[in-house]
């Protein structure tokens, strides 16, 4: 018989709750498969039952019956066999109030389904669906946005205008890192750069740079022996921030967690248009400079480092020139022996 009727029909037992803990149902005697199914179905109904409980007695048969028609009478006397009314389920008993005898009713918990979800339970369902959703808007909240809010476009940010730090500074042409310490005024368009020494190294020179563009010279002081040279400035004024008509990149965290800075990345770059021959990347907080990077034919020229950043200028002479400065050559120095 299967598996699936046996259990059927043993939960249907009157006995049930007691087989349910002794488990009596797993040794039933194997039915003749040559009878059709009501024909053994009485047979395993008087199986489950309680053990207290004694199979009726069958009327004696004769041994004269034999061939179809015994089957047909026997089948007969099973059909009109009736089996005793079951009892109230625990479930009817404890909704009807009525407990009757044995122990006090409690209200089940609801079976957990192999997939992890309560069986008959919808409400919950729909309760951790709704939780996941909150917990998921959540997380969108709080991720990283531009400065203008969810769904617009961020707008460039203020770089200070005045500060004191350090640079490394990556000649790709060379491929030498210049370190140094640096003094930036934008209003009044001037740049400071000392060369740091991290190290004695043979027939290396470390110079001094004095950037005036408004006058549109530039001063070159060697620290040791103090001789000047004075080059005038080609290029145009460029400030250390993000300029109105840039193109936002990304945003994203330098670092790890618990240790981490939002910065923003910018260029110039115009869609269809050109390339970018500028990227910046700047603090989202107070727009400090990160790092600026500049390409110039498809190839990257000098990429700047910014770290040790100070607002304000402590010594505003630093922009002018040493006296030896009045006897400038006008000739680049070499910073090689």
């Amino acid at each position: 018989m299967p598996g699936g009727l046996q259990a059927a029909l043993c939960l249907r037992s009157p006995c049930w709750p007691e087989r349910e803990r002794s488990n009596p149902c797993s040794a039933f005697a194997p039915a003749p498969v040559s009878l059709p199914a009501a024909e053994f179905a009485g047979p395993w109904l008087r199986a489950c039952r309680c053990r207290s409980q004694p199979d009726p007695p069958s009327p004696p048969q004769s041994a004269t019956q034999k061939g179809p028609e015994s089957e047909r009478r026997q089948l007969q006397r099973l059909s009109s066999t009736r089996l005793a009314p079951l009892p109230p389920s625990p479930h009817q008993r404890l909704r009807s109030g009525a407990q009757g005898p044995g122990p006090p009713l409690t209200e089940e918990k609801p079976r957990m389904a192999r997939g992890g979800g309560c069986l008959g339970q919808p409400r919950l369902l729909l309760l951790l669906g709704g939780l996941l959703c909150l917990h998921g808007g959540a997380l969108l909240a709080a991720a990283p946005q531009g400065r203008a809010g969810r769904g617009q476009p961020p707008t460039p940010c203020q770089a200070p205008l005045q500060w004191e730090g350090r640079t490394v500074a990556y000649d790709h042409s060379s491929g030498r890192n210049t370190r140094a310490v640096v003094s930036y005024d934008g209003p009044s368009q001037r740049l400071r750069l000392l060369e740091e020494r991290k190290g004695l190294i043979p027939c290396k020179k470390f110079f001094e740079y004095i950037f005036l563009y408004k006058d549109a010279v530039m001063f070159q002081i060697e620290q040791v022996t103090k001789l000047c040279s004075k080059i005038a400035l080609t290029e145009a004024w460029d400030p250390y921030d993000i300029p109105d008509n840039s193109t936002y990149e990304d945003q994203y965290y330098i670092g790890g967690p618990g240790d981490e800075i939002m910065v923003q990345e910018w260029s110039d770059r115009k869609p269809a248009r050109k390339f970018e021959s500028w990227v910046g990347v700047y603090t989202v907080k107070d727009c400090y400079p990160v790092q600026e990077t500049y390409t110039k034919n498809y190839s990257v020229t000098t990429s700047t480092r910014f770290f040790d950043l100070q607002l304000g200028i402590t010594d505003p002479s630093v922009f002018t020139p040493p006296s030896t400065c009045q006897e400038a050559q006008p000739i680049k120095m070499k910073d090689e022996c």
